[in-house]
């Protein structure tokens, strides 16, 4: 708490000699955030429109996401990045019945030092660094409208902790690594699928080559409702090359479910995509599968989207999702999947 309130006071004083001067960076540019006063700090964010029409469903729109960053330097090696989110706050139905909701969340509120290049520290509350779509998952920053389920359904997608990470060379191979612990409540518990207050994890990524990735994480937790123990690895890679992204994330788990056993769950994606017509118009392809842990069930889809991006920071996209098989969760807080097939279109902006 005391580091919270801290920040906060730090982020309305000004930067020390700071000289009232105009420059380029107190000038407003899409997707770079406004300055905030004198200070060190900007405000940014995303927002998100999103169309479904689902067989045998009732079409509909939702304003599915708001977002407001709040993120800047505190002094030359330590910045703080805030979160705050209000989600489906608005759907409108086919036959004009209207839901609306408050639920403003805090998504991530931690603070970087940036110690040395191969050691830096992370404290509060940040996006689990399992798989790098979890990490940039906001709507504009995404290829579909859809989010694959081993993206989110097979870990908690948010800690509240400590991250150790850098990047080192190994002879000549270039390397990134963190070390994520959590042994506490979590800031704002809403937030997520998967919840836990005992996670441990480690991810270490090969730079192969400018057009190669490859990252496999570890980890540990423990989870909160239904006191799971999951021991969960994967492997994630990313492969571009001319006009080709491949990406590729996947994930297998062991759970300790007390008196049920052990069972297991794992899923994977593979997505490609590739420019059309122009270099702002992509097509997307992406399979997906996932099995749930006992008898959960499992869930296969195929996914083809088409993408526009006008200018980087506004992005339109359509998608067809055809699915098989179901998921019934016992997380109270989740949606149970079903095989229905899909129409899928958002707009997005990057603020």
């Amino acid at each position: 708490m005391l580091l919270i309130v801290s920040a906060f006071l730090l982020w309305s004083t000004p930067a020390i000699g700071a000289e009232r001067v105009e420059d380029s960076s107190s000038k407003y540019r899409l997707g770079q955030g406004l300055a905030v006063g004198e200070s060190r700090l900007r405000i940014g964010g995303y927002s998100s429109i999103e169309f479904e029409d689902a067989r045998n469903k009732k079409r509909k729109i939702t304003f599915e996401d708001l977002s407001i960053f709040i993120y800047g330097d505190l002094g030359e090696k330590t910045s703080i990045f805030s979160e705050f989110e209000n989600t489906h706050f608005l759907e409108i139905e086919e036959d004009g019945k209207t839901t609306t909701k408050e639920n403003w969340q805090i998504e991530r509120l931690y603070l970087d030092h940036l110690y040395k290049e191969k050691l830096n520290i992370r404290l509060g509350k940040f996006l689990t660094p399992i798989g790098s779509w979890n990490e940039l998952h906001a709507d504009p920053l995404t290829w579909t409208v859809s989010r694959p389920l081993v993206t989110y359904a097979a870990f908690p997608e948010f800690i509240t902790g400590a991250q150790l990470f850098g990047d080192f060379t190994h002879g000549e191979q270039d390397l990134t690594y963190s070390l994520t612990i959590q042994n506490n409540e979590s800031i704002n518990e809403r937030t997520g699928f998967r919840k836990t207050h005992l996670f441990y994890s480690g991810r270490l990524k090969w730079l192969a080559s400018p057009s190669l990735e490859v990252s496999i994480p570890i980890a540990y937790y423990t989870e909160l409702y239904l006191n799971d123990k999951v021991y969960l690895t994967g492997l994630e890679f990313k492969y571009e090359r001319k006009d080709l992204k491949i990406s590729s994330e996947l994930t297998y788990s062991r759970i300790d479910m007390k008196s049920d056993g052990w069972t297991r769950e794992y899923g994977y994606y593979l997505q490609a995509t590739h420019p059309v017509l122009r270099d702002n118009i992509f097509f997307v392809l992406r399979h997906e599968y996932f099995r749930a842990r006992k008898n959960a069930g499992k869930y296969k889809a195929l996914s083809l989207g088409a993408v526009y991006k006008p200018i980087a920071q506004v992005v339109f996209k359509v998608e067809y999702k055809k699915a098989s098989g179901s998921i019934d969760f016992a997380d109270p807080d989740s949606d149970d999947i079903d095989n229905a097939d899909i129409w899928l279109a958002s707009f997005s902006i990057l603020l």
